[in-house]
């Protein structure tokens, strides 16, 4: 079982992941209730889900419901949290400046792809805006720097 920070990409904006949970953190997790939140590494607010089984799809009652929507059990076998919003500028600058060899590769290849300044800016003006334009491989980077910070073990 991986106890590494992972990722998930909602288009161009992503979250962090924890892929299971300490076993400490995982007892402290409330079984009733709303769910328990943590301050993860670099100032995310992460949110732990317990595992369990749900519906997911919609009902064959359910108005505007396409026929691809089956409704059907669906296990999570463990406790897992997730970060409560996206990965903003200011915290993958935090990680830029921290693992600065890998900064300064990140912002030539971005100015490389997007020009200088990069034409994604308009779309994250602020600080707290999402993180646009990372590749797969950065937010996996971003995400091994976090489980380090976590002192989570390599796997």
């Amino acid at each position: 079982m991986s106890h590494r920070i992972k990722i998930i990409f909602y288009g161009a904006i992503w979250v962090c992941l924890f892929g299971a949970m300490t076993e400490a953190q995982s007892q402290s997790a409330p079984r009733h209730g709303r769910p328990r939140s943590y301050a993860g590494p670099n100032r995310h607010v992460m949110f732990i889900i317990r595992g369990g089984e749900f519906m997911m799809g919609s009902p064959l009652t359910e108005p505007g419901r396409s026929p691809e929507e089956t409704q059907h059990r669906v296990e999570i076998p463990r406790t897992f949290a997730i970060a409560s919003m996206e990965v903003t500028n200011a915290q993958f600058a935090r990680f830029l400046a921290a693992v600065p060899d890998y900064g300064a590769r990140w912002s030539a290849a971005t100015a490389q792809r997007f020009g200088n300044p990069p034409r994604f800016a308009k779309f994250s003006r602020t600080p707290e805006s999402p993180q646009v334009a990372v590749s797969w491989y950065d937010a996996a980077r971003y995400c091994n720097w976090l489980s380090q910070l976590a002192g989570l073990p390599k796997s």
